[in-house]
């Protein structure tokens, strides 16, 4: 499956917004929801092939439905 540029991108931006709180010695929780959330969102529009592999799955134990 292959995502448009501008997909990819902002899910590349969301990933790397996670990244760098996680690394933070006081990340901010709110800011990490918020960026799974917007993946999540991304996810759900992509396909039903993503469903199938467990991602979307991961991500509702992460931030609830």
């Amino acid at each position: 499956m292959t995502l448009p540029a501008q997909t990819l991108t902002e899910l590349q931006a969301d990933v790397s917004s996670i990244k760098a709180q996680l690394a933070s010695p006081k990340p901010k929780h709110s800011l990490i929801r918020e960026c799974l959330l917007s993946v999540r969102h991304v996810l759900e529009h992509a396909g039903g092939k993503l469903a199938a592999t467990g991602i979307l799955a991961a991500l509702s134990t992460l931030v609830g439905p």
